[in-house]
């Protein structure tokens, strides 16, 4: 799979930078419709940060914050007051360019992928080797 990082506009890629810094990543329903709804780029971003692990979620608009006041002025939230519906995977809101459905199926498929033992594995395997060429490159010792 062709890499999905340098190909995405500057923003997109300084906030990767910061995700990949902090070991998160943050999809916002604000951004083009393919940062969310292609769960295949979340995925190779997965596997490109070389995170030694990884946890989804989805936007949450809590009650109280502007990200929910926002929502509800533009008839997008889904249950006002729902506190039981902020656990950072129900879908509580319409997103853009796809209904709540479809973004709690891409969730849970993406969830079904990249949570397998292999893909797990594969992740720290990838971590550690991450980390030993950059202390081998410390050193001095050629890869």
């Amino acid at each position: 799979m062709e890499s999905v990082l340098p190909h995405r506009p500057l923003w997109s890629r300084l906030a990767t930078l910061v995700a990949v810094a902090a070991g998160l990543l943050l999809a916002a329903v604000a951004p083009p419709a393919s940062a969310v709804s292609d769960p295949t780029t979340i995925e190779a971003f997965v596997r490109e940060s070389g995170q030694f692990d990884v946890q989804i979620t989805v936007m949450t608009p809590f009650p109280g914050t502007p990200l929910y006041e926002r929502l509800r002025r533009e008839g997008r939230l889904l249950e006002d007051g729902a506190w039981d519906r902020c656990s950072l995977f129900d879908v509580n809101f319409e997103p853009l360019n796809m209904t709540a459905a479809e973004l709690q199926a891409g969730l849970l498929g993406l969830a079904r992928r990249i949570y397998t033992q292999e893909e797990r594995d594969a992740r720290r395997d990838r971590f550690w080797e991450q980390r030993r060429r950059e202390r081998r490159q410390l050193a001095g010792v050629s890869a």
